[in-house]
């Protein structure tokens, strides 16, 4: 199933080429862009199709790209006029930084190194990076996490393409500065304004395969599991609204969930059961075209209707209607479905994810190295019955005996300052958070194991645990 939706895919981009110009289009009836060939290009990578394009059309391509590159590296549209920009946040910045980073990994994918950037000074020490970085508008994470993005991602490839190793450091204070804006809570995206939970995940997402590139694991990976399976919809997929779907939004959340799988066994039957329910929407978008869409359907009173909207990746020159296949989509759509596979079933695949971190990228073995040795493993503390327990900081599973059945669990929680404490069952998730010293108090059935999850941001210790069974 997957192979031959791989191939229908492969038709899909491939009708999109212009064999004279050497672009790409977003979608059929648009001009050929750089943004349009760009997709494309990470699209048939992904797919495996690249060793099937011959080096006289990779020459074309390359061209095409190159065209468009400007004298300090950055990369600009022939046809980009600032009255294209479909939105009042997107801005002339935001694209001159997007389409520098997909042009630089788009010539990578063909095997030419683009020209090396010349970076403002704005960004090139830690105070002014960081003062940059807090300068957006972070009422949407999900659009200003792209532009912390774009500038990680163009330094990552100065660093691996033109051996800038004195950009090192601000990639890992930006890091840095990604942790301190993280939510213990939620794991997500936290800032300093209110956000809603999707914003914050598509935020998180966006910084990702950075800590993967740097060895450095992502905190409250536990965290990041339960908000993005809070997040996942009846429908299956992860949208913000009616629709049934989101190129962006779907893609994020799954992603997320793929990586955090490969290091953490955190509620990993209800995470088998959230992959298989993303799998079937996601394959509806397929069009007989062989691409994907953004969205075909909205829920209205509970049944599923057909639509008509404008999708835009942020520019009318790469715009078409929601439910028609375009480049973006279609990439997006097949990296998203395929991660909802199994760690040995992408292994045995012939998709090929992006090898400098970017989007794309899911390299198994950087993410699992991330982790190895560290701190913050998100692999559980086991624990056999209940004596002699001590619960370290993360998750805790207590196996208890086999003849266990109804209990009452209390333990005493010295603190002397905040500690977030989370029961999961099996069955339900139980939450406490405690600001002074406290006696928690739970009781819930125990089959065989149940998982205690501290949190903590100051010193804590645990007195007084006791499980015992419940009499009558």
């Amino acid at each position: 199933m997957l192979d031959k939706m791989r191939q229908d895919s492969i038709r899909f981009v491939l009708s999109l080429w212009d064999e004279e110009r050497g672009g790409f289009r977003f979608a059929h009836g648009n001009e050929v862009t750089l943004m349009g060939t760009a997709y494309a290009l990470h699209a048939l990578e992904f797919l495996g199709h690249l060793n099937q394009v011959t080096d006289a059309d990779k020459k074309k391509m390359i061209s095409f790209i190159m065209s468009g590159c400007q004298g300090d590296g950055t990369f600009r549209d022939m046809l980009f006029k600032e009255e294209m920009i479909a939105t009042q946040e997107h801005d002339v910045e935001y694209f001159e930084g997007e389409t520098t980073c997909f042009c630089q990994q788009a010539l990578d994918i063909l095997g030419h190194i683009s020209p090396s950037r010349k970076f403002p000074k704005k960004v090139l020490s830690k105070k002014k990076l960081l003062s940059e970085f807090d300068s957006y508008d972070w009422k949407n994470p999900h659009l200003n996490s792209n532009r912390v993005m774009f500038w990680l991602a163009q330094f990552v490839f100065e660093i691996e393409r033109h051996s800038r190793n004195e950009l090192i450091p601000l990639v890992d204070a930006a890091l840095d500065w990604i942790d301190d804006n993280q939510s213990k809570l939620t794991g997500l995206w936290k800032g300093n304004l209110p956000v809603s939970l999707s914003a914050a995940m598509a935020g998180t997402f966006h910084f990702t395969f950075f800590y993967f590139y740097r060895h450095r694991p992502l905190l409250f990976l536990n965290r990041i599991i339960d908000s993005c399976i809070k997040l996942q919809r009846d429908d299956g997929l992860f949208s913000r609204n009616q629709d049934v779907g989101q190129t962006c939004l779907d893609y994020d959340a799954l992603d997320l969930l793929a990586k955090a799988s490969l290091v953490s066994d955190y509620r990993q039957d209800i995470l088998d059961n959230v992959f298989q329910k993303a799998r079937e929407p996601l394959k509806e978008l397929l069009n007989s075209d062989g691409g994907f869409a953004n969205c075909k359907f909205r829920t209205l009173k509970n049944q599923k209707q057909t639509f008509v909207a404008k999708y835009h990746t942020g520019l009318e020159i790469c715009s078409c209607d929601t439910s028609e296949s375009n480049s973006f989509s279609t990439w997006f759509r097949m990296l998203a479905l395929v991660l909802t596979y199994s760690e040995n079933e992408i292994k045995k695949s012939s998709f090929v994810f992006r090898r400098l971190p970017w989007l794309g990228y899911h390299d198994i073995d950087a993410i699992k190295r991330s982790y190895r040795g560290n701190s913050t493993n998100n692999k559980a503390n086991v624990i056999k019955g209940f004596q002699n327990i001590k619960l370290v900081e993360g998750l805790n599973r207590i196996y208890t005996d086999n003849n266990s059945n109804e209990m009452i669990v209390t333990f005493d929680v010295k603190t002397c300052d905040q500690t977030w404490v989370q029961i999961n069952t099996g069955t339900e998730i139980l939450s406490e958070e405690i600001c002074s010293n406290s006696t928690l108090f739970f009781m819930f059935d125990i089959n065989r194991s149940f998982d205690i999850e501290l949190i903590s941001e100051g010193s804590y210790r645990i007195a007084n645990f006791e499980a015992i069974p419940k009499i009558g």
